[in-house]
């Protein structure tokens, strides 16, 4: 029980210091874990074989024939299962950036553990996103990642 008014301040603010820190602390323990279910799912059986599909069809087929996003969709596409891995593997990136954004993810670990991996990606990509960009009416919400350098956070330096 305090005798004073400073010694009830002294434990008013050891008090929310206290808060403060286990809040953080708390956050802090939420992002790794956040971070680290985005590792395991880029590494699910269902995100491998997009991925692995993905990375055979923009290396290969995708160079000798370029078309936007929103034409891969179509009717008139003869591989309409390349958009649901192509989307897959982009919409995992869009969600890595939005967790980034909202302070959902620890950054050091994301960049350690995704690095290398989203660099290769975005050569990858980044010709869909310049055909899409160019020769489509259609904006896509994944452009996000490639404007702005909104993923360069996760590149090492």
């Amino acid at each position: 029980m305090p005798r004073s008014i400073e010694e009830f301040i002294i434990y008013s603010l050891v008090g929310i210091v206290s808060v403060i820190i286990t809040r953080l602390v708390s956050r802090r323990s939420e992002n790794v874990k956040n971070t680290m279910d985005m590792f395991r799912h880029y590494h699910s059986h269902d995100l491998l074989g997009a991925r692995n599909r993905a990375w055979k069809f923009l290396n290969i087929e995708y160079k000798e024939n370029p078309v936007s996003f929103d034409q891969l969709f179509s009717t008139k596409s003869t591989n309409t299962d390349i958009y649901d891995d192509l989307a897959k593997v982009i919409y995992f990136w869009m969600s890595l950036y939005v967790l980034k954004v909202e302070g959902g993810i620890s950054r050091k670990v994301a960049t350690k553990l995704f690095s290398t991996q989203y660099t290769d990606w975005e050569e990858a990509i980044r010709p869909l996103y310049e055909k899409t960009k160019s020769s489509s009416k259609y904006t896509p919400d994944w452009f996000m990642i490639f404007e702005n350098e909104n993923m360069s956070w996760l590149k090492f330096s």
